[in-house]
């Protein structure tokens, strides 16, 4: 029942917890709800990124890079793939055709290589396996 809530409030806001005049004061209640639901597990998955990249300064430094993203929660995940991966991620972004300015995550390259994002595939298998296995022996 757990999941299906969990579910549920995330579509929620991935609909209308963006801002616009339309849907500010429902999308406002979803966005808080989304904030709550994501506040440890977005942790924890930041820190699993990092022991999966083996990378310390991910470890260390996702909360510094983290905390400038517009999300309570998004950006500290985003950071440490960004550090693992040893390139920056975020910046300028296009949004309905205008130019927004973001903040980048991470360190390193602007320019995302093929080696990257397969890096980054890997360790989102390795992660899912991990999730698996977790899951598996809870219910055991």
């Amino acid at each position: 029942m757990g999941a299906f809530i969990y579910k549920a409030i995330n579509t929620l806001d991935s609909m209308v917890g963006y801002r616009n005049e339309k849907y500010e004061n429902f999308g406002k209640v979803s966005a808080i709800l989304d904030d709550i639901v994501n506040y440890i597990p977005a942790r924890i998955t930041a820190v699993l990124i990092a022991l999966f990249f083996f990378s310390k300064s991910a470890l260390l430094e996702f909360g510094k890079f983290g905390k400038k993203h517009d999300s309570l929660n998004a950006g500290l995940p985003i950071s440490a793939i960004a550090l693992g991966l040893g390139v920056k991620l975020g910046g300028p972004t296009s949004y309905f055709g205008k130019l927004k300015e973001k903040p980048f995550f991470g360190r390193g390259r602007e320019i995302i290589e093929n080696y990257d994002v397969l890096n980054a595939l890997s360790i989102k298998r390795k992660l899912d396996i991990f999730i698996i296995i977790v899951l598996i022996l809870g219910v055991l």
